[in-house]
């Protein structure tokens, strides 16, 4: 039997540094090229997220996959994540949830 750990699986601390490494802002898409007057899908590290202006025209960012997540009253809970206009383009924030 092979006992070489390198092979198969990461470290507790090589996992750690890997997730860490996520974190920091993405750019998502110019804001010239988001459509004006619906929703902007994307999908980032294998999870789907949907974009909008609210009736004040700021950003608002929620991930879809929390939509599986229905409680037990029937509700969803959504979660939001930051976004910001800048330089012309739309960048998420992937940090500590």
């Amino acid at each position: 039997m092979n006992n070489n750990r390198e092979t198969k699986y990461l470290t507790r601390e090589e996992l750690k540094q890997q997730i860490e490494s996520d974190r920091g802002w993405y750019f998502i898409e110019l804001v010239r090229d988001l459509p004006p007057n619906r929703p902007y899908g994307f999908t980032l590290f294998n999870e789907p997220f949907v974009l909008f202006k609210d009736k004040n025209d700021n950003l608002v960012c929620y991930s879809l996959s929390s939509l599986s997540e229905t409680k037990k009253d029937g509700c969803v809970e959504m979660r939001s994540h930051e976004v910001v206009k800048k330089q012309g383009g739309i960048w998420f924030y992937r940090g500590k949830t």
